[in-house]
């Protein structure tokens, strides 16, 4: 009955149809190292975020292989963390700003960052790095 049970339950039962974007914290280590497994795990995530220093990611890393569960390097790859672009957002409402700039530049194949003095077109990645589920 405790809330990580609940959590568990409800991952096990969910099922992901569609290429989607993940992104994973909350204040409880457990609950996050689950929500990371259960992303990696995922075929349908395209695109994983872990909110917080890059410390706690690989806090995350380092218990779930303590638990016997290691990921592949390609699901690795798929991981942004910290997850935002780097705009100096201080509140909340500027973090989920750059969470989401993150997310379509990610999703559009593009770096991120400043259009001044940028010589290519501004509606085509310079190298293709598009989002996909495959």
């Amino acid at each position: 009955g405790s809330k990580i049970g609940a959590v568990r339950a409800e991952t096990a039962q969910a099922r992901v149809a569609e290429a989607v974007e993940l992104i994973s914290t909350s204040d409880h280590l457990e609950r996050d190292e689950e929500s990371l497994r259960y992303a990696l795990d995922s075929d349908a995530a395209v695109y994983i975020g872990v909110l917080g220093p890059r410390a706690r990611y690989e806090k995350l890393l380092k218990n779930l292989a303590a638990k016997g569960y290691t990921p592949p390097p390609s699901r690795l790859a798929q991981v942004h963390s910290p997850v935002r672009l780097s705009i100096g957002a201080e509140t909340p409402d500027e973090v989920a700003v750059s969470i989401l700039a993150e997310l379509l530049a990610v999703r559009r194949g593009f770096e991120g960052g400043f259009l001044s003095g940028r010589s290519s077109s501004l509606h085509t990645p310079d190298e293709k790095r598009l989002l996909t589920s495959s």
